[in-house]
């Protein structure tokens, strides 16, 4: 059975802030898709971008951008006022938690309800964004060790003390994803199936590394042990130093591969179908020690592909998940 479908990222799209949002332009590129029978449309990444705008190495892998954030809608329906502008995200903050003290008993169920379903990320995600700017946007690893290395009382003094700002990023999130899943919806009456795309590693400098630095290949000082990259080649002479961790395989195995199918599952309740970037390094993977200028001194190691893919298709099993032929929904 064949198909068509584009690739083009929400940012792509036109609207009134500096790129595309989740607003109604969006809404009226499904329908010009729906309407032509394009029955696929696939985006990069929607996780926050970093300092070079790329959303494959994401201070968050399981966040959504902020900048993809439709303040029109949220404006109608009462969650802001109209003059927050658009380019001060602290007003925008602060204005959400202001509304949020109006939100009816139903909207305070529906949040609460799906911030416990994500916390394996959600929570350390809030702590990671608001330690950044209090620490003047510096590395996780060069905050006061107590950070850190998350002492639990360091932890429990920044959650009382920074109780509003941790719950204006929850509820950034909140909007975030009520929006996409609002147009993943409207996709779905018109026919059109979303695709999305999740980068095989995560940011040296995220709150992935710094809530569980075990799971990956980092010093205890949290530089960089080995790195990932791709060896030499007809590209380039020296090969691609990409700068984040690789994984400490070992321990994915004895938490049970928890972390990635945690990360998996949490792609697949946002898309109707899943692209895994740099899927070759499921079976071996170039690794290349962490002080390295180049990628030329890597080494190809093993990668447990094959017990990882076979433990997501079961838990995928059991949610009912699956496409025909076993295919990943």
């Amino acid at each position: 059975m064949r198909g068509a479908g584009i690739l083009l990222h929400v940012t792509a799209l036109p609207g009134p802030q500096a790129s595309g949002s989740f607003g109604a332009e969006a809404r009226d590129w499904i329908s010009l898709l729906g309407r032509h029978g394009i029955g696929t449309w696939q985006v990069l990444p929607l996780a926050p971008v970093d300092g070079t705008g790329s959303p494959y190495s994401s201070p968050s892998g399981s966040a959504l951008n902020p900048a993809l954030l439709d303040q029109r809608a949220l404006a109608e329906q009462g969650w802001l006022p109209a003059d927050v502008h658009a380019s001060d995200p602290q007003a925008l903050l602060s204005a959400l938690r202001h509304s949020w003290s109006s939100a009816t008993p139903e909207q305070r169920e529906r949040f609460g309800q799906w911030r416990r379903q994500q916390g394996h990320w959600l929570k350390d995600h809030c702590r990671y964004v608001v330690l950044k700017q209090l620490q003047g946007g510096t590395p996780w690893w060069q905050w006061p060790a107590a950070l850190a290395q998350r002492h639990g009382q360091a932890l429990r003094q920044l959650d009382l003390a920074q109780r509003d700002a941790l719950l204006e990023q929850a509820l950034l999130q909140w909007h975030l994803q009520r929006q996409w899943q609002d147009l993943r919806q409207h996709a779905q009456s018109c026919g059109v199936q979303v695709v999305g795309d999740l980068p095989f590693y995560v940011a040296h400098d995220s709150a992935d590394v710094w809530s569980q630095p075990g799971l990956f290949a980092i010093r205890r000082n949290g530089h960089l042990l080995q790195q990932s990259g791709v060896p030499p080649d007809y590209f380039s002479s020296t090969g691609q130093l990409w700068g984040t961790p690789v994984y400490r395989w070992p321990a994915h195995w004895l938490s049970g591969f928890g972390w990635w199918v945690k990360r998996l599952l949490r792609q697949l309740e946002l898309f109707d179908l899943l692209r895994l970037d740099h899927f070759r390094a499921l079976q071996a993977y170039w690794s290349v020690p962490g002080d390295a200028p180049t990628a030329e001194r890597g080494h190809w190691r093993l990668s447990p592909g094959w017990p990882l893919l076979g433990l997501l298709w079961l838990h995928c099993l059991q949610q009912r998940r699956l496409l025909p032929g076993g295919r990943l929904r």
